[in-house]
């Protein structure tokens, strides 16, 4: 670990907000990240990187940020923890600061605004009813919006990802959602407190809909914070169609459906799960890609056999 416990700030005397970014891939993507949460104003009371790639950080730090050096923690696991490993070891750090009242998680592939904090520990005040927020995430690439949050069907793991609402009609906030994605979260410290941190099991994928799930049944709030903008480099890290990301999502679904849904709803979500298999497993055969099959049968193999945490193909 390297740098102070923690950086003072207008906000830390409010009760504090701190930033965990989680590194994997591209050590290009974590220096954009950092830079730019390095630049919002108001900045956060605490700035932690976990290096799920290894000592990638502490080289990039000294090299190209070394004036970030005093402000950013590097926390090193010795190996790679998945998102759900990582972000929870970033958690656990921040919330030792026991006057930190909102964590932010960022993937090291988005970029944040200078403001994008404002509105996000606005809107997680005392009273206002919201526990978790996503800001606007559009993609890094072109002004189009990626996320503002989404409604979630749970027994199909159907995700609709809003889109913001009509200028005129919305306010600041956009509270019709129940469900935040793992890009670029904001959560309150008693939502921890109360359901937990990731479950472990998923490695990567679908642990931010477990989360998601877990804060909605439990009664907390959610919104999403209009003027706070993230870029995010979509599936920068594994790619979209690759094996190692079919094979997460074909097994974790099932563990969610499996863990969470009711019996009642299983003759509806499981036909559904199977038929997005089946969609898949079509894809790779009109693709000529003979890999992703592989990956499918891995999935349900290990779906099956309770067979969770890294990834039985080499990432």
């Amino acid at each position: 670990m390297t740098g102070p416990a923690a950086t003072q700030t207008a906000a830390g005397r409010r009760g504090g907000l701190g930033v965990a970014v989680l590194h994997f891939g591209s050590v290009q993507d974590t220096r954009d990240c950092l830079r730019s949460v390095l630049t919002t104003d108001p900045p956060p009371t605490r700035i932690v990187v976990v290096d799920n790639g290894g000592d990638a950080i502490e080289r990039l730090l000294a090299a190209e940020l070394p004036g970030a050096r005093t402000r950013v923690e590097v926390l090193s696991p010795g190996s790679n923890l998945g998102y759900a490993g990582g972000m929870n070891l970033g958690i656990r750090t921040l919330l030792g600061s026991k006057t930190l009242r909102v964590v932010v998680l960022l993937n090291n592939d988005t970029v944040v605004a200078p403001d994008v904090f404002c509105d996000l520990y606005e809107a997680l005040r005392d009273g206002s009813g919201v526990h978790l927020a996503t800001p606007l995430i559009r993609r890094a690439d072109s002004d189009q919006t990626w996320s503002a949050g989404e409604r979630v069907w749970y027994p199909l793991l159907w995700a609709r990802r809003q889109a913001p609402p009509a200028a005129g009609i919305a306010a600041a906030l956009a509270r019709r959602i129940n469900g935040v994605t793992g890009c670029a979260m904001a959560i309150r410290r008693e939502v921890f407190e109360r359901i937990g941190l990731f479950d472990e099991n998923y490695f990567a994928y679908v642990e931010d809909v477990d989360f998601s799930w877990r804060a909605h049944a439990a009664g907390f709030g959610f919104a999403c914070c209009l003027r706070s903008v993230v870029r995010h480099k979509v599936s920068a890290s594994l790619g979209n169609f690759t094996p190692v990301k079919v094979y997460l999502n074909v097994r974790n679904k099932a563990y969610f459906l499996a863990r969470h849904i009711a019996p009642r709803w299983w003759p509806l979500a499981w036909p559904w799960y199977a038929a997005t298999i089946a969609l898949w497993a079509g894809r790779a055969i009109v693709q000529r890609k003979p890999e992703i099959l592989r990956a499918v049968q891995a999935g349900l193999r290990d779906a099956v056999r309770k067979r969770m945490g890294p990834p039985s193909l080499r990432l």
